[in-house]
């Protein structure tokens, strides 16, 4: 829905209306677009969920005018998706989705800076994984639940939707609301739905394996003091047996690099085709990682 809400918004004049809008209900803060904070990292993500749920009255607004289109100045087919896209903002399910990916995303935040940093220190990411655990493990029905309360009565308030194109929604939604035991039901069960699949991800992006092949990495950072380290790099040769490094060859590379590097000239890929195999595979790894 992310995806699409970003499209709907990047049409030129929707874009601009989306903008005198921010203007008029935010005058003194700089502009927010959804494009921008689309991405497939978490920190991205986050950025994006939170934009729709701190500006959210901007967007409706928006939707509202597209629909409306008073000056007949919007294609037919956006007025029709404008509609819809509204209809979808303010039904329950998503706005429960909204407050809890914003809830978790906001504690992978940080989790996701460190993995996006030029030189990635493994240490720091482990420390940053035990907090991050303990946080999500914090995160409370409850809690989730006030946000979600304040979230639809915020989202009734500045909205002027006594049109008759969203009496439907009003008679639709407004008449439906669901009774806080069958709200918190549904949030339980998505805040539960959410726990396992962050644990199942982190099970498999972060075992202590994954970690000791990422801190072996090093060994090819020229930035580090056990860049080229023999030692260290077998434990990726054994890791990546698949890849059949001939493990002598290797070690005369390695003697070869270190010489190289010390001159300060490129190291020759045709005379280090073994170490050049570990690099390849190293950069995918820490790619899927990341």
């Amino acid at each position: 829905m992310i995806n699409s809400l970003y499209s709907f918004f990047n049409i030129p004049k929707i874009r601009s209306l989306y903008k005198t809008v921010y203007h008029e209900l935010y005058p003194r803060s700089q502009i927010r677009y959804l494009h921008q904070q689309i991405e497939i990292r978490w920190g991205c993500k986050f950025e994006a969920v939170d934009l729709l749920v701190d500006k959210s009255e901007v967007f409706l607004e928006t939707l509202v005018r597209v629909a409306m289109n008073r000056d007949k100045v919007h294609d037919p087919k956006h007025v029709e998706r404008a509609a819809g896209f509204y209809h979808k903002l303010i039904t329950t399910k998503v706005v429960i989705g909204l407050i809890i990916l914003r809830a978790y995303l906001a504690e992978l935040y940080f989790l996701s800076k460190e993995l996006q940093t030029e030189s990635i220190n493994w240490t720091d990411v482990q420390h940053e994984l035990t907090r991050i655990r303990a946080s999500l493990d914090a995160i409370t029905v409850d809690q989730l639940l006030k946000d979600t309360e304040k979230f639809l009565e915020s989202i009734g308030i500045p909205m002027d939707v006594n049109l008759d194109c969203f009496a439907i929604v009003r008679t639709r939604y407004g008449t439906r609301q669901q009774s806080n035991s069958n709200l918190e039901s549904s949030i339980s069960e998505m805040n539960t739905y959410m726990k396992e699949k962050i644990d199942e991800e982190f099970n498999v992006r972060f075992d202590a394996k994954n970690f000791e092949v990422m801190n072996s990495f090093e060994a090819l950072d020229a930035s580090k003091e056990c860049y080229l380290d023999k030692g260290v790099l077998m434990y990726l040769v054994d890791y990546f047996h698949c890849l059949e490094i001939n493990q002598s060859n290797l070690k005369l590379e390695l003697v070869r690099a270190k010489e190289d590097f010390l001159l300060g000239v490129p190291i020759s890929e045709s005379r280090c085709q073994n170490l050049m195999k570990l690099v390849v595979a190293t950069m995918a790894t820490s790619t899927m990682a990341t």
